[in-house]
């Protein structure tokens, strides 16, 4: 019986290709595995110390980060793009691992001994920003409008091409559109938070992406999902930079990096899980109808949230005046 013949693979990579590839493979070991898995552990120390965690808290991103995420695919890369000298592609691929690992100890210890320490204790201060009621306020407010543009964000073009028929370049050009905008937004808001009260602008960004929610009801009609296009685009800009800078007006920047910590994982906690929710619905239902009422209610309860922000900072955790 005659063996089948392996099949004939005609990709024929130019050397600016492999080079291209191997540097890539490079810069993602040295960037993920050298900086990102070795250098979490340089500061568990400092994450039980102040914080109060546990080891077993402290050491378990590093197993759900391998459990779920697994293995970087370079090795089927690099075999892809070589066949010649695979093995020193492969080397200096994860020469990256070697250098990074090396050097993410003393980048830590620089870090961590240039950040500026505050009179009463760094762990005190956070302490007494998480005993205050516009920490949550601030993190319920921002899960809630990321939450709500994530959810619409992911499930724009499920939405425009499946569910209401537009053409590929029809969708292409929606989605370009907000995209467009939000460049707009970032220019826009960044300029408003200059001028403005910061807490302002958090609410007129969070309007805005509550207000251009219900316009997916009338995505038959071009001029709505144009309109939408504006209104979430420019909200979607101004976000994300919004709430640093109001946590810094509110908490001061002596903690701005641990309070962060804390509200962007909780902020991709709700982006995460937002569009599953939304597809779920869809799913169930068959419509996107209830998935997006519930995203123009989780966008107006992150409204009501901020709202709720005093009108001046004050109180313990606050920058000195």
């Amino acid at each position: 019986m005659e063996q089948a013949a392996h099949p004939v693979d005609p990709f024929r990579p130019t050397r600016a290709h492999q080079i291209h590839a191997a540097a890539t493979s490079f810069l993602a070991l040295f960037s993920i595995v050298g900086l990102a898995l070795y250098g979490l552990p340089q500061f568990y120390d400092h994450m039980v110390r102040e914080f109060g965690w546990s080891r077993t808290q402290v050491t378990s991103g590093n197993a759900i980060s391998k459990l779920i995420v697994g293995p970087l695919p370079n090795q089927v890369l690099l075999s892809r793009w070589f066949r010649q000298g695979r093995g020193k592609a492969m080397g200096f691929a994860y020469l990256g691992i070697g250098l990074g690992g090396a050097a993410v100890p003393w980048l830590s210890y620089w870090l961590a001994a240039a950040e500026p320490r505050a009179g009463t204790g760094d762990g005190a201060l956070l302490g007494a920003v998480l005993r205050r009621p516009p920490f949550y306020l601030l993190a319920a407010g921002s899960m809630c409008s990321i939450a709500a543009v994530g959810g619409a964000n992911q499930h724009l073009k499920l939405f425009l091409g499946l569910d209401q028929g537009y053409s590929p370049a029809e969708a292409a050009r929606i989605i370009s559109l907000v995209l467009t905008f939000s460049i707009a937004g970032r220019l826009l808001m960044g300029w408003l938070a200059d001028h403005w009260p910061k807490r302002r602008v958090m609410l007129l960004i969070y309007v805005l992406v509550a207000a251009a929610l219900p316009l997916l009801f009338f995505a038959p009609s071009r001029p709505a999902m144009y309109l939408f296009a504006a209104l979430f685009g420019i909200g979607l800009g101004g976000e994300y930079l919004i709430i640093p800078l109001l946590a810094a007006e509110l908490f001061g920047v002596a903690v701005l990096g641990r309070v962060m910590g804390i509200l962007v994982t909780a902020d991709g906690v709700a982006e995460a899980v937002s569009p599953m929710a939304i597809g779920y619905l869809r799913d169930v239902t068959g419509s996107y109808g209830v998935g997006f009422t519930a995203l123009i209610a989780v966008a107006l309860l992150g409204a009501a949230a901020i709202t709720m922000l005093p009108a001046r900072p004050g109180g313990p955790g606050a920058p000195a005046r």
